[in-house]
């Protein structure tokens, strides 16, 4: 981890992407000013240097509710997607990893039938309503047997401490022909790897209300290439139907290669 953001800075496709993030959210900055930090900076110092600029935008005063803003756009695509993927309506549906209650709200209203939001009770920079979640152990799912027809985790494998034994209960409390939908990072090579690092440490450190420096002094996730993930799931007892998605889907994608999966107990 250490080192990132000089190391991707040497590129010029990451180069331009990481300044293209951070100059959307701090005005007047300049590759060249962006080139002087990063050499003689560490991680941290950089993400603190840009914390502290973001908080001296004027936007800055209006951050609560540009996040708001931000994450219900997010919400409803991910809900329009998966919708497209799986007709809702009707089906008692389990989200982990759930951040919002208005994710909660918005599947609600495709489904007409009760959803479950389940997290372990840390969850970060995200604002909004957090008092339909359930909380968990992060493994143990406080659900009885093959409860749900369709369980979501999106972008939330890869922070599960231990993602055999958390998948094998999310295989228990889903019924028979019961669908799996997750959407996750391929963590294909180190490049990759490095991207979604800084991602993360940017909407922790940088475009965040606080400096979140315990999320950086105990970042751990879990790098699952796609083929990994699958032989995990596959062990678990799931069948992949992924190649039935489309392939702007199922297909890796951007520099954090990112896609959606679906498995069937």
């Amino acid at each position: 981890m250490a080192g990132h953001i000089r190391k991707l800075w040497a590129h010029p496709q990451y180069r331009k992407y990481i300044f293209k993030i951070i100059s959307n959210i701090i005005k007047n900055e300049s590759m060249g000013d962006m080139d002087k930090i990063i050499k003689r900076s560490s991680d941290a110092e950089f993400y603190a240097y840009y914390h502290q600029k973001f908080r001296e935008q004027p936007e800055y005063k209006d951050y609560d509710k540009n996040k708001m803003t931000e994450q219900k756009k997010m919400y409803a695509l991910k809900v329009n997607t998966l919708d497209s993927i799986i007709p809702l309506k009707g089906k008692r549906i389990l989200d982990i990893g759930t951040e919002d209650c208005y994710f909660i709200d918005l599947l609600n209203e495709k489904s007409n039938v009760i959803v479950d939001g389940l997290n372990i009770g840390s969850i970060g920079s995200y604002r909004g309503e957090k008092n339909c979640i359930t909380l968990y152990d992060g493994i143990n799912i406080p659900f009885s047997d093959s409860t749900f027809d369709v369980i979501t985790i999106l972008m939330t494998i890869h922070h599960m401490d231990k993602p055999e034994e958390t998948l094998k209960e999310v295989h228990r409390v889903l019924k028979k022909g019961g669908m799996l939908i997750f959407y996750e990072h391929d963590f294909l090579d180190d490049k990759t790897n490095m991207v979604i690092d800084f991602i993360h440490f940017y909407y922790e450190l940088i475009y965040n209300s606080i400096f979140n420096s315990p999320y950086y002094a105990d970042y751990v996730i879990r790098r699952n290439t796609k083929r990994k993930l699958n032989n995990i799931l596959t062990n678990v007892g799931f069948i992949n139907e992924s190649d039935k998605l489309q392939a702007s889907l199922r297909d890796p994608s951007g520099n954090m290669r990112m896609y959606y999966g679906m498995y069937i107990k």
